[in-house]
């Protein structure tokens, strides 16, 4: 056997179990495994968990808030177009560097999955694609990386998506991202934004990529960019390729349209990502309706979303923080809340950009997160260091913290 992990907790089980890891792949999941491990991690009662998934973020502009003074103030046109200046200075390199500093920091957290969107608007063109690309092929054994081409357009430009911006867009998936991004609720018009939407959904069935669309943000009763989405998912069968990221606007309709359009997200089997530490910062910005969501049984996963930049200038790129916080947003407080979140940020976007063979069962991939606390209250209030995260059957990270209190204790210093 190639790894052991031994001692592990593992969610749906009373008693402690080993997990046999054989090449890629778990092998077994059974209590006091009689092998040896070429290496041997010992959990200690932990939780053992299948990676942690990021299916909303955006590496490219991490770590944009070293770059300009904080903003004191600001809407979120002004922290956009605050991005766009900083974006004017990076190379390709630059952009790289961000991305792959981002990226080893998710993984020593337990996240081996990430789906980030890339900027492919004027200014940088595909500066990020590139650098994006460079990183997913330099990190594969760290990480899977997939990439969301996503045009820049502004409100109050009257022509809304363009052909330089369909131009750019192709060219992006010519090169190789997964899947069609955009917003297009920022377009002026109802008919402009339904234009838009059909020119995504052209693109991803010409090359046969999914859909990733940032919808809704805003705090809006008359918002239906997401609804109109779900709708054309339906006429194009493309059930479960698609995901919305935000909308905000679900939590301001009145109670039965906000019940029909869950309906619909349900029958399209429409993906929707919450990323709450956006979602509060931002003025006009509000979670969208989680508890009804997951009552009705539609995908629903926590994103990361922004990490230190100048919209959100925190983020650890923990996934357990964004979940934390959903729960004191959403007011999620039971066992069965708990279990959603944990859901929310493994099975759910495993699920939503189509990992396969994930999980912890016997012939899933040997991709997991080992953590200090074994019971999953405990692991989102805590939120301790992971002991060890593991790739492809190979440990590719590990931490340690220790705490000492007392006038008696040796504290090193």
């Amino acid at each position: 056997m190639d790894l052991l992990i031994k001692n592990a907790t593992v969610r749906g089980e009373t008693d402690s179990v080993d997990i046999g890891i054989d090449g890629d792949y778990v092998e077994s999941v059974r209590p006091e495994i009689d092998d040896t491990g070429a290496v041997e991690v010992d959990a200690a009662g932990g939780l053992v968990l299948p990676s942690f998934v990021d299916a909303h973020t955006h590496l490219d502009k991490a770590y944009f808030a070293d770059l300009a003074e904080p903003p004191t103030t600001g809407t979120l046109p002004e922290l956009i177009e605050l991005t766009g200046q900083i974006k004017q200075d990076l190379t390709v390199a630059d952009v790289r560097n961000r991305i792959e500093r981002a990226t080893r920091e998710a993984v020593a957290n337990g996240t081996t999955k990430i789906r980030t969107h890339l900027d492919v608007g004027a200014v940088w063109e595909h500066t990020s694609v590139e650098a994006s690309l460079d990183a997913k092929a330099e990190l594969s054994d760290l990480a899977d990386i997939q990439t969301v081409a996503m045009p820049q357009v502004r409100s109050g430009e009257p022509e809304g998506l363009t052909e330089a911006d369909i131009d750019r867009l192709e060219t992006a998936l010519e090169m190789g991202v997964d899947a069609v991004g955009g917003e297009p609720n920022k377009e002026d018009t109802d008919e402009l934004e339904r234009a838009t939407i059909d020119e995504y959904f052209r693109l991803a069935a010409a090359y046969d990529a999914e859909i990733d669309l940032h919808a809704d943000g805003l705090n809006s009763a008359t918002a239906r960019t997401a609804e109109y989405v779900a709708r054309k998912t339906i006429d194009e069968g493309m059930e479960g390729r698609v995901q919305v990221g935000h909308v905000s606007a679900l939590s301001y309709y009145d109670e039965w349209h906000r019940r029909d359009v869950i309906d619909l997200f349900d029958r399209a089997e429409l993906n929707v990502v919450t990323t709450p530490k956006e979602d509060q910062i931002v003025a006009d910005h509000d979670t969208t309706a989680v508890s009804e969501l997951l009552d009705a049984g539609v995908t629903l996963s926590v994103g990361h979303n922004n990490i230190a930049g100048t919209i959100s200038p925190f983020g650890s790129l923990d996934m357990l923080e964004p979940a934390w916080l959903l729960a004191h947003v959403a007011g999620l407080r039971s066992p069965t809340d708990v279990a959603d979140l944990l859901d929310s940020i493994t099975h759910s976007p495993a699920n939503a950009i189509g990992l396969e063979e994930y999980g912890l069962a016997p012939g899933c991939r040997a991709d997991l997160t080992v953590c200090a606390e074994s019971d999953p209250m405990e692991l989102l209030r805590t939120r301790r260091p992971r002991p060890a995260v593991i790739k492809s059957g190979e440990v590719v990270a590990s931490s340690s913290a220790s705490t000492t209190v007392g006038l008696e204790g040796d504290h090193g210093v």
